[in-house]
């Protein structure tokens, strides 16, 4: 991509791609009163600063490079997402299924583990995962379990011909990678259960 192209305006923020930079800005919101509007956004601002830089202590996220009142500037990772990638290269889900067990681990819920907001970096083969807009910090099972949903859903809509495969193989690593995985993975089937008998 150029450097400068926007990559895409969501209902929260403008992402734009810079050379060596990600740049997302949060949006003014009209309908909220101008000081609660920017208080929100400030707020919002530094909670997703914060799991960033936990999230990079891990290898999980790009680095922060800065962050104001309404802006993240983060690394760029220069690769392809794993969209794009994974069906013709499915070994690359045990190293998914280590970050979010990190993840995981420290208690970082991400809100949106689609295969769009994982990178598979050009030059190391890396995995990042991106856009911690939704991300918070929860103890609770049921949050992780609803992580892990909303992935299990991705790779079985998204990717259906390698998902038997791929999840098979995410069980497994999660679990290695883990201590607490059998009580999250209990809860998914419960969760899944309890979808299908609404």
């Amino acid at each position: 991509m150029t450097a400068g192209k926007k990559l895409k305006q969501g209902a929260e923020a403008t992402v734009e791609i810079e050379e060596k930079q990600v740049v997302k800005k949060r949006h003014v919101k009209s309908y909220r009163h101008p000081v609660l509007d920017e208080r929100i956004i400030e707020e919002r601002t530094k909670k997703e600063a914060r799991i960033i830089e936990k999230a990079t202590r891990y290898g999980v996220s790009p680095a922060l490079i800065e962050r104001n009142q309404d802006t993240l500037k983060i690394e760029r990772i220069i690769g392809r997402t794993v969209k794009e990638v994974i069906e013709n290269n499915t070994e690359i889900i045990e190293e998914i299924s280590r970050k979010i067990a990190t993840l995981h681990r420290e208690n970082i819920i991400h809100g949106d583990l689609t295969t769009k907001n994982m990178i598979l970096e050009d030059e190391t083969q890396e995995i990042y995962i991106i856009d911690f807009g939704l991300a918070k910090h929860s103890q609770k099972a049921e949050d992780k379990a609803v992580d892990l949903r909303l992935f299990k859903e991705v790779l079985k809509t998204s990717h259906s011909p390698i998902f038997e495969e791929c999840w098979e193989i995410f069980v497994q690593k999660y679990q290695e990678n883990f201590e607490d995985s059998k009580r999250i993975l209990e809860r998914l089937e419960e969760i899944e259960t309890r979808g299908r008998y609404k």
